[in-house]
């Protein structure tokens, strides 16, 4: 019997068993959505601002979880306010069925959404080509040359500054003219950043609403 054998036989296996444990890294089982891989699972944070427009908007204290979820065979969008928010509502949620096809996302009844009611067309694309470069007028969006942004435009906004958080290179849709309401959402395709409208004043400026992506 070959006993130096035995014995490195018998080494390797104390030095194995004396090696530490090496962590296992979880992987995350929901992540933050992603337009251009929508997945159940995934789930976005928004905080609620306001403000009037010739000054900055501030945070309400309001939060909302935008999640996906199963319906079926249906992927589908559920809004819900967090447990801090003043509007909260245990038994309280919205959800609204969202469709991937692939360039393209749509959502045909977003009419009771906080995030997209105002947005007349059900398509959103998730990296379309930018029509216009967008500037920002005070809280308005609008052409380089100062033309008005309507009409379900697609834009480049190179930085959107609205006094509570400044988000960068975006591609902004605005809301169709037949709501007579100024509108935008701002997204890349992981995701919609900001979406916010404008409440015309009577006496005041103004006023500005809207939901920003908390990161």
């Amino acid at each position: 019997m070959n006993y130096s054998k035995i014995l490195l036989f018998a080494l390797a296996l104390i030095l194995i068993s004396c090696e530490p444990d090496v962590p296992v890294i979880q992987t995350p089982t929901s992540t933050e959505i992603d337009f251009s891989n929508l997945k159940v699972g995934q789930h976005s944070q928004f905080q609620l601002f306001q403000g009037q427009c010739d000054q900055d908007a501030y945070f309400t204290g309001d939060t909302m979880n935008l999640e996906v979820i199963q319906m079926g065979s249906d992927l589908v969008f559920r809004e819900s306010f967090t447990a801090e928010s003043a509007t909260y509502s245990e038994n309280e949620s919205v959800e609204y069925i969202v469709i991937d096809q692939g360039a393209y996302l749509l959502i045909p009844d977003r009419f009771s959404s906080n995030l997209f009611f105002f947005y007349g067309n059900d398509t959103l694309w998730k990296n379309p080509t930018a029509e216009v470069e967008l500037t920002k007028e005070g809280c308005f969006l609008q052409h380089e040359n100062g033309d008005f942004f309507v009409g379900e435009e697609i834009g480049h906004l190179a930085h959107l500054d609205i006094g509570v958080e400044t988000k960068q290179d975006l591609k902004v849709v605005s809301c169709v003219p037949f709501f007579q309401l100024d509108a935008y959402l701002s997204y890349t395709r992981n995701g919609l950043e900001v979406s916010y409208y404008i409440q015309p004043g009577i006496i005041d400026q103004p006023t500005i609403i809207g939901w920003t992506k908390m990161n």
